[in-house]
């Protein structure tokens, strides 16, 4: 049992057997010495050992070898169990995201394969677990990282793109994120926010985290000194996932539908290729991947997609041309607004987040939830000769 914990307490188990092998053969080697008197025989390789009451035994000095083979084949095989043990033990972040997301079933009562039926039942057998996002150290509960919204007018999106970079950092830094978000806690049950409860703090007096991609921000080295400081509280506000990694792993359990939300999903199963495309807010937002032959190609090549769009009109003439699903809503919700706590948006967004391949136009909205689910995801940029020009966002 010992041997066991030590070799899960070292990573380098491979020279921790080496060192119990090498103890052990000395360990045999004096006790057979300090019980055995050895006498010099004649002859090539021969040896008599005198043994207690006058027992003599004729061994060869090779046998040796026996017990110390015996000894390797035990050590590799208890370096074996531990690696196993802790692979079997450890928290498995690395599962797949779908494993972890997924908590409905397909209810009886629905036959039809049409991916906007409004059915939606709860799996009860699938208990919601505490979610697991809490700092490396689990017995670090003192810091904390109070994640606020609504700054510089950003979209849904771009602040959405703002959590996640708290989430990845804190989850680095060893602090809880604290949600003063309202729309996204009418949507989501981000974890741990019981202990937020209690904190008591001031924008005057908290030290601030900036993570902007215009205007005033901070250096990468200044927002990590932050995290990594003993200030037990400490706020974030950004728009930016710049340089993040993508940790699919991490956002799994913060985004968790509350009830409101999964009454307003309209999907039995998430589709699996969504394609959103976002329809510029003035006329001279004019974005690539939306002149007419795009769209065509489109039509053409993608046949049978789902459709995320804040333009109704489009909703209509991919469903007529080229058989694509998309959400009922009897109206589109504008895809910039942050501070909405409307069902259908969020439904919209979760639905990104849920497929397995996205292609979009630039959007912060689509990009968001793509790096949160890390799902293949392509950029339309337009078309050239006839086919579609994609590009890959990570």
């Amino acid at each position: 049992h010992d041997t066991l914990r030590l070799f899960r307490q070292i990573p380098h188990e491979k020279y921790c057997a080496l060192g119990i092998v090498s103890v052990n053969y000395w360990l045999v080697r004096s006790a057979s010495m300090y019980f055995s008197r050895k006498k010099a025989v004649k002859g090539a390789g021969r040896e008599t050992v005198v043994a207690p009451k006058k027992t003599r035994v004729s061994i060869n000095r090779y046998h040796l070898l026996l017990p110390i083979m015996l000894l390797v084949v035990m050590c590799m095989a208890l370096t074996l169990f531990a690696l196993d043990s802790n692979n079997a033990t450890a928290t498995d972040i690395t599962a797949p995201v779908d494993a972890v997301r997924t908590n409905y079933i397909l209810s009886p009562k629905v036959v039809s394969a049409n991916l906007t039926t409004k059915e939606l039942t709860p799996n009860t057998d699938a208990k919601e677990e505490e979610a697991q996002i809490l700092p490396k150290n689990a017995n670090v509960r003192e810091r904390f990282v109070v994640f606020r919204d609504g700054r510089r007018g950003q979209g849904l999106g771009n602040i959405m793109k703002g959590l996640f970079a708290a989430y990845h950092m804190a989850h680095e830094f060893d602090r809880i994120v604290c949600v003063e978000w309202k729309a996204f806690r009418v949507a989501f049950n981000p974890p741990h926010q019981d202990l937020c409860k209690n904190l008591h703090y001031g924008t005057k007096n908290t030290q601030k985290v900036l993570f902007w991609n215009f205007g005033g921000s901070m250096p990468v080295e200044k927002r990590r000194e932050l995290f990594a400081s003993n200030a037990k509280i400490i706020s974030f506000e950004g728009n930016s996932l710049r340089d993040q990694p993508i940790t699919p792993e991490i956002y799994a359990n913060v985004l968790l539908p509350t009830a409101r939300l999964n009454a307003t999903i309209p999907w039995r199963e998430p589709p699996e290729f969504v394609v959103h495309l976002r329809k510029g807010d003035s006329g001279s937002d004019k974005r690539k991947g939306l002149d007419e032959k795009t769209l065509q190609i489109l039509e053409k090549e993608l046949v049978g997609s789902y459709l995320i769009s804040n333009n109704f009109q489009w909703y209509k003439r991919f469903e007529t041309n080229a058989g694509w699903g998309h959400p009922p809503w009897d109206s589109v919700r504008p895809h910039q607004s942050s501070s909405s706590t409307q069902m259908e948006l969020w439904s919209d967004w979760y639905t990104i987040y849920r497929a397995k391949k996205v292609y979009h136009t630039e959007s912060g909205f689509s990009e968001s939830a793509t790096h949160a689910s890390g799902s293949i995801s392509r950029m339309i940029l337009g078309n050239a000769k006839g086919s579609l020009l994609l590009k890959a966002d990570f």
